[in-house]
């Protein structure tokens, strides 16, 4: 047997092994990904991150079977970051106006946005047309901030949504608009049962962003996962659970 005949054979016995180890010794570098503390989607507790979103996120990442990391940053700072870095962001309310920014993993879930008000006797609302004459609290970043602008309102941000319950209750806004998961949780915090959905007048598709730098591979497979999630029930079951925790059927209109 020649040397070079040797080398061939050493070459390719190498290429066999690296074939059959277990893919989980070359896994790449755990994906960075960004999100902001909003409960009941995003909670932090005692150094550990939970929530609805976060649940289906560690689903979807196990499924596709890639490793990740969660970080929790200020909202505009991690966008600005996921735009500009190859990592990626959650729940991301997905636009018209975003499409172009990301490569989506879509929906991760999907979420109403309800008009909520003290009284609700005293606020008559039938449409989001008769919003327009009431001023309206949000937070600052958000994609309802961001519609509710676009569409002309009369909108108060604040930087944390939870604000928004004592502006209603001092009266320093008229109404506010929330996610229908997000209020009765932060309602149920406040120990406020005055405040009470409107209408609800806005429904969303809420993703994974990440950075096109990501890779078409990592963002299909995650897409892939997530359909399986769907398909199997997962999102539903853990959706349900939340639902279930905050009685957010007794606070629908």
């Amino acid at each position: 047997m020649t040397t070079l005949t040797r080398l061939i054979k050493k070459v390719l016995l190498q290429s066999l092994l690296l074939l059959t180890v277990s893919p989980s010794l070359f896994a790449a570098s755990p994906l960075v990904l960004m999100t902001q503390e909003m409960p009941p989607y995003v909670i932090k507790q005692q150094g550990e991150i939970t929530g609805a979103s976060v649940d289906i996120i560690r689903a979807l990442f196990q499924q596709a079977k890639l490793p990740y990391q969660i970080k929790i940053l200020p909202w505009k700072r991690a966008y600005e970051t996921a735009k500009n870095t190859p990592t990626c962001i959650f729940p991301v309310q997905r636009s018209q106006q975003r499409e172009a920014e990301f490569e989506w993993i879509s929906p991760v879930l999907i979420s109403q946005t309800a008009f909520y008000a003290v009284g609700a006797e005293k606020t008559p609302l039938h449409s989001l047309q008769d919003a327009m004459a009431f001023s309206i609290g949000t937070y600052r970043g958000s994609a309802i901030e961001e519609y509710l602008l676009t569409m002309g309102f009369n909108v108060d941000s604040v930087s944390r949504d939870r604000a928004n319950i004592n502006k209603l209750l001092s009266g320093r806004i008229a109404l506010w608009a929330a996610d229908t998961l997000t209020a009765p949780y932060l309602l149920q915090q406040a120990k406020v049962d005055t405040v009470k959905p409107l209408l609800v007048y806005f429904t969303s598709l809420r993703a994974l962003a990440c950075h096109a730098s990501v890779g078409k591979a990592a963002v299909n497979r995650l897409q892939q996962a997530l359909k399986t999630l769907y398909t199997t029930g997962v999102i539903d079951e853990i959706l349900s659970r939340y639902k279930a925790l905050y009685q957010i059927a007794a606070t629908r209109p």
